[in-house]
């Protein structure tokens, strides 16, 4: 005779409850970073490509997309990207969420505003993309690379003249981040062409919060990109952050042994853009000077 069992549990029981949808910005918690890298222009050289990149920062005002870039709190800018709100996608020009206890406002204008940058309009936005639009793969390749006939599938950077090299090193970690060393994307193409060509202007505000929003959405690498422009942002809206945190350090500078080692590896230019005519520049920045 079977007995009754006690405490068995029946069907009768209580439905699981729902686990909650995790945040789609959750990859933010293991993801490495690709941190922003300093100019190092203390030293003089005579190296043609490099006073080009510098007399250009200078003129531009584009000295906070060159110099001041500190250690960075690992934890707080992993917690910001984990903060972005759930409705954000790639057309949303406006975030407008709470961090830390402190109501944030991210746009294109806010990181202009932040990095001291020339404030772009509406039509800055429309003539830049009016430039960029009929820049293709092929007519990049006539204008920048050393030996416009040797076309590739894509655009790599070993062909490219030295000048548009050096920029793209600058401009893959300051500006439009890339983990891609030897390919470069249309984007960043369309980018280099009109800094070299003098286009002017350039809707950098614009050109970083969307680099900042596809990073975060995981569209565009496994790497957590503007980790030193995040702690600007941070401290401009006043957002503690906790001495426990670990400190990330920014071990990399770009400076004339590091660009004379990557044109290394690749042909001689022929030509050498002169650099543009001399204006009354802004003093050069140091890295010391903006504490």
């Amino acid at each position: 005779m079977r007995s009754k069992g006690k405490g068995v549990a029946t069907s009768s029981s209580q439905p699981p409850s729902k686990k909650s949808k995790p945040s789609k910005f959750a990859s933010a918690s293991s993801r490495d970073f690709h941190p922003e890298r300093n100019i190092s222009f203390e030293t003089q050289h005579d190296l043609d490509y490099f006073r080009t990149l510098q007399h250009f920062v200078a003129t531009n005002r584009l000295h906070h997309l060159g110099f001041g870039f500190h250690p960075f709190n690992d934890k707080l800018v992993r917690d910001f990207y984990l903060s972005l709100p759930e409705y954000t996608t790639k057309d949303h020009k406006e975030l407008v969420f709470v961090f830390k206890g402190k109501r944030i406002v991210l746009s294109p204008s806010v990181i202009e505003s932040i990095l001291d940058l020339p404030q772009s309009t509406d039509e800055d936005i429309t003539s830049f993309a009016e430039f960029s639009i009929p820049i293709s793969i092929s007519s990049f390749m006539g204008q920048a690379y050393i030996d416009p006939n040797a076309l590739t599938p894509k655009i790599m950077s070993g062909k490219l003249k030295h000048v548009y090299r050096v920029f793209w090193l600058w401009v893959r970690y300051n500006i439009l981040p890339s983990t891609q060393k030897s390919e470069i994307p249309l984007e960043g193409c369309r980018l280099l062409s009109a800094m070299i060509e003098g286009h002017s202007p350039i809707p950098y505000g614009t050109i970083m919060y969307d680099a900042l929003i596809k990073c975060a959405l995981g569209k565009s690498s496994s790497r957590l990109f503007f980790p030193c422009l995040i702690m600007r942002i941070c401290k401009f809206y006043k957002v503690k952050e906790a001495d426990v945190d670990h400190t990330h350090p920014i071990t990399s500078t770009i400076a004339p042994g590091l660009i004379l080692h990557s044109l290394s590896h690749c042909p001689r230019d022929v030509h050498v853009p002169p650099p543009p005519p001399t204006h009354e520049a802004p003093p050069i920045l140091d890295a010391r000077s903006e504490e």
